[in-house]
């Protein structure tokens, strides 16, 4: 367990106001709760700006400010992201900030445009994940990448910062020449509070072990795999568990509520709907399975090994951050359904594995992805804006 006490207490003087925005309530407090909380110490005034989906009142319980906007996530109407521009921009003309911090895609887009329009002297951009404008390679993907990066050189200066959350995602920043116009740091992702994600690993017996895979329900995170994967282990192993946890999404690269129902009837996958607290679905399993496309560096991932599970999952961005391969998980090949039954059931025929690399994945998350960690390092980067930054 990590002590925490006295991490930030420098003696600096407070500053006025920091304005948060994100693309949902949900997701912000529940990824940064440990930083919102650690803003308020060193800001007068901590603004949080995201639509009204139902969690918004935990700032307010924090004693935060709470601003509600509304965004189309996917939407791409002009008159609707002309008017998300110009409800940032009056927030912002509204409380005068010294920072802007925005997370995901929009809000990192237009937010930096209306926080330049009006005078914010810092912007922050965290980037928790590249999602489907850089993955996919349709015309309109790459249409919209061109203009991402158009966008960026606009309204971008050398001051501003990019947080990105894996060395690969910082790379590719920079060879679409966006990074080169600000300041940029890595984090080691979100962070984890390894004390509230506690877990000992559990050493199933031999044919019944019960693998988890957390997150939304989309085709890049590898769930068609997961799915072939386990309809082949079923055969020879069919007391073994294998489970989906989240969402359903409507991404473009989303799958139907009817297949994974399908999935479902059919004994192959259990799907365990959606919660607000993973740890005791993850208690009750023994292996997390996360065979994703890219991430930026999954939260679901660092649960998992916070809770002393082992991982298995694919050797890409943001994912081969979490695992010393054959030490507390396996890295696979993206989209090979053969090495993910393999590593599959490593676990199956050798049930102690779920013991000595669990017990790896607890040490690996204490040492490198503490959630105390991460705050602090983002909290000196925007509480220190002359200092000298670069990639780390």
């Amino acid at each position: 367990m990590v002590d925490r006490q006295g991490m930030l207490d420098r003696s600096t003087t407070q500053r006025q106001t920091i304005v948060v925005c994100h693309n949902t309530s949900r997701y912000l407090w529940l990824h940064y709760e440990q930083v919102l909380r650690d803003l308020s110490k060193q800001y007068q005034r901590v603004v949080c700006v995201t639509p009204r989906d139902g969690d918004e009142g935990a700032f307010e319980e924090a004693g935060l400010v709470y601003e509600p906007i509304s965004i189309h996530q996917h939407g791409l109407n002009p008159l609707q992201e002309t008017k998300f521009i110009w409800d940032l921009y009056r927030i912002y003309e509204k409380y005068k900030p010294h920072v802007v911090l925005n997370f995901s895609i929009k809000p990192c887009l237009y937010g930096s445009l209306a926080a330049r329009l009006a005078g914010v002297r810092l912007i922050g951009n965290m980037v928790t994940g590249l999602g489907y404008v850089f993955l996919t390679k349709t015309p309109l993907a790459k249409a919209i990448r061109s203009m991402v990066t158009m966008w960026y050189r606009l309204v971008l200066r050398k001051q501003d910062l990019f947080f990105f959350q894996n060395p690969d995602d910082s790379a590719l920043f920079k060879q679409a020449g966006i990074s080169r116009l600000c300041r940029s740091v890595t984090l080691p992702g979100t962070g984890i509070d390894t004390d509230h994600f506690y877990g000992r690993p559990e050493v199933p017996e031999k044919g019944k072990t019960r693998f988890l895979y957390i997150g939304r329900m989309l085709k890049d995170k590898g769930l068609k795999e997961y799915y072939l994967a386990a309809l082949s282990l079923k055969k020879s192993y069919p007391e073994i568990k294998v489970g989906l946890l989240g969402p359903l999404d409507r991404n473009p690269s989303a799958i139907h509520k009817d297949e994974i129902d399908q999935w479902h009837d059919e004994g192959t996958i259990e799907y365990l709907g959606e919660t607000r607290d993973v740890r005791p679905y993850l208690l009750q399993s023994n292996v997390f399975v996360l065979p994703s496309y890219r991430e930026g560096l999954p939260r679901s991932g660092l649960e998992a090994m916070s809770m002393g599970r082992p991982v298995i999952t694919t050797d890409v961005p943001g994912c081969r951050e979490l695992v010393v391969d054959q030490e507390n998980g396996y890295l696979i090949e993206a989209r090979n359904v053969e090495q993910l039954a393999k590593a599959m059931e490593a676990f199956i025929l050798k049930p102690a594995l779920c013991n000595t690399m669990g017990a790896a994945s607890r040490k690996r998350c204490c040492a490198f992805f503490d959630v105390a960690f991460v705050s602090e390092r983002i909290l000196e980067r925007l509480t220190e804006p002359d200092q000298k930054i670069s990639d780390s």
